[in-house]
């Protein structure tokens, strides 16, 4: 300290380094929403088309658990078996490496050669937080195919702009090619399914042809014969024959050149739309592909087909932008009030130099926030708010000890040590105390403790910086000013001023502080016992809930989000049905609260038929498969400050009013931000039999808890993970069918 204070040049450097690195950190530090990182979970999944669930379970689910269950930092897995598709999810032991575990599970699952033939490959990766920034709507009056095309042309502008990598394309059904063959054709031809398979495989395909040396150089040589659209197929030949004429795939088949046979529809503001996700990736900043996309659309929309918008929406940027405005606005506000309160109790340009440390603390964490593997996200954002009101408190005290010195024995360098030395180890202890208090938060495990790694990483550090900037450049700084008892007949009025509330909290110091003081000293059992009584009230109102304890606090969400879903097999027209009745109840309470002149709280409404896309908040998606029995109504609210109900409100409002819905098996309100901490009641059964009895066991033990959770006031949105089987018709062959040499085999694929 007394180095320091002696040297300024050194001083001053130090604080020099601290603001330099720390602009130029921020000028390259990376903006992101929430922090990157893995989730320790690995999935496997393996789409078999066509293949009921307890099919799927034998032979994809179960021999994937066999094969991988003895690899070491597997703390659990989890299967699901659903129609067509069969996935297993491993949960990794916070022990071990996440990478080198999926290598491992890729290596046993590739070696898996009992997999049905008509299976698809499987896809094992890791499971990060996905990273979107926006979503745009292409929405209008136009048919699925054009509409399709200009969803695929925006996007293609879209990747041409900087700083946009990854754009995809949802709501929509991908395209496809259907043969659909005539039996009574091929069998005036004398063909074949199989013969129709063949010809389309052998036909429509490109190979290398290896190379042509001449004496003009090399040439390639390629045969192209890939067909890329239905009259391309139509034309493929199946035979030909004996008097020369051609029999090819049109004369057998309907080519059917159009979209996948699934009931996928969504819609925007009551139009027909596709969505565009926009993603950051890498160290892009998702502030400036909001303003790209922005000024894209702007321009765009005026070259869109007559009826045709395009709408930003769930713009996941905002919310960063908001948090850094909280942290600027704060920071000034209490940079403001420092040096305001500062300046009437001690002396201004001592509350100034006192002041300065908080933006020195600040800029020395963003200066090695790179280093530590951090950016500024809205949990980092979060920590500096946090970290706010606390950082200047050494600086503070150290300024206080300082100007009674001052006040003493006169202004100089020896009083800025010795008032600064007699602080500095109480000072010190504070500082590392209210640092350790945020240790344990380094090492929270699972998805919670990497969510708020970032809180520590930034408080820590900025706490450590302002002692630094306390103990040793402080000093210096409280050394140049010149302030101590004064003659007081050559001040002006703000003098005045200032020295009088100054003098009037010395007096309240003599008169009422120190003299309380003393007493508590004197009867010192008094006191210890009086501080017992109010630990003992504090922990009487936390124990007897009269002080609510409540881990995850519902902060409403600017999105609400309603989730359908019928029994596996439902017609796709029950969803809708169920769909309408959904929309319908929010439109009504729209109305409502427009004609007693709340306004209208929606800004959008996105509905979706056959897919789940919400995920609880801007940047949520996380889309499932495309079925019929699956349905969403998604709405974005006015931001909070332009409405009056808040989200979790009018999701009450919302299912109340639309009620049960007829065969429905799950219905989810969703209003709050997403926290990845799961729903608040999580009941997990296992049956203790294998098959059809184990599922027997699961349904009726499920029907038992929901009944008993649903006589709770308070709890409603009940379901249970375990889909009802659909209809089905089974097969075999029959003892005289196989004596005519028919196999199961060539029953199965007539069929």
């Amino acid at each position: 300290i007394q180095w320091f204070a002696r040297n300024g040049v050194a001083a001053n450097l130090v604080a020099i380094i601290l603001v330099v690195g720390g602009i130029a950190s921020l000028l390259s530090i990376k903006f992101e929403l929430f922090p990157q990182f893995s989730l320790d979970t690995i999935s496997v999944r393996v789409p078999y088309p066509g293949a009921a669930p307890a099919e799927v379970e034998d032979a994809i689910v179960r021999r994937i658990e066999e094969r991988i269950q003895d690899l070491e930092g597997i703390k659990e897995m989890r299967g699901v078996a659903q129609e067509g598709y069969g996935a297993v999810t491993v949960e990794v032991d916070g022990d071990y490496n996440v990478r080198e575990l999926l290598d491992q599970i890729k290596s046993r699952i590739d070696s898996i050669d009992t997999f049905p033939p008509d299976a698809e490959r499987p896809i094992v990766e890791e499971n990060l937080i996905k990273r979107e920034v926006l979503a745009l709507e292409i929405h209008g009056q136009i048919d699925e195919r054009s509409r399709k095309q200009l969803a695929e042309r925006v996007r293609d502008d879209l990747l041409a702009m900087p700083g946009i990598t990854q754009v995809d394309i949802a709501g929509v059904r991908d395209y496809e090619i259907a043969i659909e063959v005539s039996e009574d054709a091929l069998r005036r031809f004398s063909l074949t399914f199989a013969d129709v398979e063949a010809a389309v495989r052998r036909t429509s395909l490109d190979l290398p042809g290896g190379k042509l040396r001449t004496t003009g150089g090399e040439v390639l040589l390629r045969t192209t014969g890939q067909a890329y659209t239905g009259e391309e197929f139509g034309n493929i030949i199946l035979r030909t024959l004996e008097d020369g004429s051609i029999i090819r795939i049109r004369d057998v088949a309907t080519v059917v050149d159009g979209f996948t046979d699934t009931d996928l529809s969504a819609s925007f503001n009551g139009e027909p739309s596709i969505s565009l996700i926009v993603s950051e990736v890498g160290d892009q900043n998702p502030l400036d592909i909001s303003k790209v996309v922005k000024a894209y659309v702007a321009e765009a929309d005026l070259r869109m087909p007559e009826g045709v918008h395009l709408s930003v929406w769930r713009d996941s940027s905002f919310y960063l932008q908001g948090r850094l405005q909280m942290l600027i606005e704060n920071a000034i506000i209490g940079f403001a009030l420092v040096l305001t309160v500062l300046a009437l109790f001690l002396r201004p340009s001592l509350a100034l130099w006192v002041t300065i440390g908080i933006p020195i603390s600040f800029l020395g964490s963003f200066m090695i926030m790179p280093s530590l593997d951090q950016s500024i996200n809205l949990m980092s954002l979060y920590g500096f708010i946090l970290v706010l009101g606390i950082v200047v408190d050494d600086a503070i005290v150290v300024g206080e000890s300082v100007f009674h010195e001052f006040q003493e024995n006169g202004p100089g360098v020896e009083s800025a040590v010795r008032g600064t030395q007699a602080v500095a180890v109480p000072v010190t202890y504070a500082v590392l105390t209210t640092a350790v208090a945020f240790v344990p938060l380094l090492n929270l495990p699972g998805f919670l403790g990497k969510f708020i790694y970032a809180i520590p990483m930034v408080v820590i550090p900025t706490l450590l910086f302002s002692l630094v900037e306390s103990k040793l450049v402080l000093p210096y700084h409280l050394s140049l000013c010149k302030v101590g008892g004064g003659d007081r007949t050559k001040i002006n009025l703000l003098q005045k001023i200032q020295r009088g509330i100054s003098d009037a909290l010395e007096r309240f110091i003599a008169k009422v502080y120190q003299p309380m003081l003393k007493w508590g000293l004197h009867y010192r059992y008094f006191t210890i016992c009086s501080f017992c009584v109010l630990l003992a009230l504090t922990v009487g109102l936390l124990k007897f809930g009269i002080v609510k304890q409540v881990p995850f606090p519902k902060v409403p969400s600017d999105y609400i989000g309603v989730s359908l879903t019928y029994p596996d097999g439902a017609p796709v027209d029950q969803t809708q049905a169920g769909i309408d009745r959904v929309v319908e109840t929010l439109n009504e309470i729209r109305s409502e609260m427009q004609e007693k002149g709340l306004g209208d709280p929606i800004r959008h409404m996105n509905v979706l038929q056959g897919i789940h896309a919400f995920g609880g908040g801007p940047a949520g998606a996380q889309a499932s498969n495309n079925e019929s029995h699956l349905g969403e109504v998604i709405v974005e609210l006015e931001k909070s400050e332009a409405r009056e109900i808040s989200a979790i409100e009018l999701a009450d409002e919302w299912r109340e009013r639309v009620g049960p819905l007829p065969g429905i098996k799950k219905m989810q309100y969703q209003a709050t931000a997403a926290g990845g901490h799961g729903a608040p009641i999580d009941v997990q059964i296992l049956a203790s039999q294998a098959g059809d009895a184990g599922l027997l066991q699961l349904r009726q033990a499920a029907n038992i808890i929901k009944a008993e959770l649903e006589s709770f006031q308070g709890i409603f949105d009940i379901s249970d993970s375990l889909n009802d089987s659909m209809r089905e018709i089974k097969l075999r062959i029959t003892p005289e069918g196989e004596v005519l040499g028919l196999t199961q085999e060539m029953l199965g694929r007539q069929v």
